[in-house]
């Protein structure tokens, strides 16, 4: 195997793409500083080759010779074989869990591929190079420490490569077909010693014995030779007799086990039976439906209960609020004429307190003195003087001026009384409209809702018939169930029937394959 061009790009040390170009070359040397990379490109060639390399640790692994920071890496080697040419290519990548696979493998040669996977490209390229990935990192790409494992290995395994290495495997094939060839060389003398061992006995009275003896056996196999056809045909006949006694005592055993089934009548009792349930359930369960229908279409032609539970509700409403509205009038009135009563004590009150008022008034002026001295303040002028007061009269009001203010003050809070009632009346009449204003809103809506309905009564009937309809269509749908239940308890029945016929019928016919050699009658 001679390399011509290599091409990686993200390997280990080459992150970018690299080529190195072996073409012409038959003797070359890598060269530079230490982890510069020259090792990777012998790994990157084994790699390519085999999909391993020989540094790593774990040969299963793939991901470290992916670049630090790459999401891949990807090899490519031209190679050729004696006069053919081939190239292996090989890429990794990055898997999310941090390890590696190899994405893409192939082997070719001329245009066409010769393998299409990892493992498929390491079994051509092993067929092809005539060696193992452990003899070729042994031999061909020795890894740094390995030649002096190759020198310290046990005896056998150096032996087993240097005989792979040097196709020193003919010699064993040689070595092999020769032992074979001596072994029947050896067994051809020892037969042919053996025979001669026979022939020590062999003199002229021993030879003529033995004509004698060839003599009489060739008579006595004459003799054989005419009884054997009489022996022939007598053997025959005996073996057609003992084959004719065993036929006849099969057909007598298999004579003497045909039975006729016991339960055969009930069987068919049981079928006759069995159908003839399933034709009146049948007509049932069709019966029953027809009864199912015509009570749903009775029900149908009811009308949509809700509306008349609505109709009905609405007649119901009706009633209370014509009854409400009725009360609510009467209310009204009432409070409208304890509104017109409170306003005539108010304007009564209204006429009293004003009739004090002028009372007072006129007992003021008859007794104006009084009123006048009953704002003097002592150390002030008179109003009246202009003098300095330097004591109070003391004079006592007139008693008719008590009276006639106590009597406005009276005439006041019955006033504010009679104000207070007719407030009390006026709202009590208000509240008592808008109650009536709420029922003749919710009557118009009723009334709406009653257009074209049917009075209460027709509504009530209408009701408990659709009560009584429901009823019927219950106790149908539940008919036309137990109706079908019956029918299919009876196809059942019928159907297990008709399984133990069949049942019978293949008995029958397998008694009567048994006896095909007999020539049973027809089955009719």
């Amino acid at each position: 195997m001679r390399p011509v061009r290599l091409e990686l790009e993200g390997f280990t040390a080459f992150r970018t793409p690299t080529v190195v170009d072996f073409e012409g070359v038959d003797l070359f040397a890598l060269t530079g500083a230490t982890g510069s990379g020259k090792t990777s490109l012998l790994d990157a060639m084994v790699f390519a080759l085999y999909g391993n390399v020989p540094r790593l640790a774990d040969q299963r692994s793939v991901s470290p010779v992916i670049a630090q920071g790459m999401a891949e890496a990807r090899v490519r080697l031209d190679f050729t074989i004696g006069s053919d040419a081939y190239t292996a290519t090989r890429l990794v990548r990055r898997t999310k869990g941090g390890g590696g696979s190899t994405a893409e493998a192939r082997l070719e040669s001329g245009g066409q591929v010769l393998a299409g996977t990892a493992d498929e490209v390491t079994a051509a390229v092993t067929e092809r190079l005539g060696l193992s990935y452990e003899h070729f990192t042994k031999c061909v790409v020795l890894p740094q420490g390995e030649f002096a494992r190759f020198l310290h290995d046990k005896p056998a395994a150096r032996q087993d490569l240097l005989v792979s290495l040097l196709d020193l495997g003919v010699y064993a094939q040689m070595a092999d077909l020769a032992g074979k060839r001596h072994a029947q060389a050896k067994s051809e003398a020892a037969v042919l010693d053996g025979r001669l061992s026979d022939l020590v006995t062999a003199t002229p009275e021993a030879i003529t014995a033995a004509a004698v003896r060839v003599d009489l056996l060739t008579a006595l196999l004459d003799e054989l030779d005419t009884a054997t056809p009489e022996l022939a045909a007598l053997d025959a006949e005996a073996a057609a007799v003992t084959a004719d006694a065993l036929r006849v005592a099969d057909e007598t055993a298999v004579l003497a086990s045909v039975r006729v089934p016991a339960d055969l009548p009930a069987l068919h009792d049981r079928l006759t039976a069995a159908t003839e349930l399933v034709e009146g359930t049948t007509v049932a369960a069709g019966a029953a439906e027809v009864a199912v229908a015509s009570a749903e279409d009775a029900l149908g032609a009811l009308g949509d209960r809700a509306q008349l539970l609505r109709w009905l509700d609405a007649h119901d409403r009706g009633a209370g609020l014509r009854e409400r509205r009725r009360k609510g009038q009467a209310l009204v009135t009432e409070r409208t004429a304890d509104l017109a009563a409170a306003s005539e004590v108010l304007i009564a009150a209204d006429v009293a307190v004003e009739m004090t008022r002028v009372a007072e008034e006129a007992m003021a002026a008859a007794h104006r003195a009084h009123v006048v001295r009953a704002d003097l303040v002592a150390g002030e002028e008179c109003p009246v003087c202009l003098q300095t007061l330097r004591a109070l009269p003391k004079v006592k009001a007139p008693p008719a001026m008590g009276k006639t203010r106590t009597a406005r003050d009276n005439a006041i809070r019955e006033q504010q009384g009679a104000a207070d009632a007719q407030a009390a009346a006026a709202r009590a009449l208000a509240v008592a409209e808008a109650k009536l204003v709420d029922i003749a809103a919710d009557l118009v809506e009723v009334d709406a809702l009653l257009a074209g309905s049917p009075d209460r009564t027709e509504v009530q009937r209408v009701l408990e018939a659709h009560a009584k309809a429901t009823a019927d269509v219950d106790a149908a749908r539940t008919a036309l169930g137990q109706a079908r239940a019956a029918q299919t308890d009876a196809l059942a029945d019928r159907d297990a029937a008709v399984a133990d016929e069949h049942a019978a019928r293949v008995a029958y016919d397998d008694a009567r394959d048994a006896l095909a050699i007999l020539k049973p009658p027809s089955r009719r």
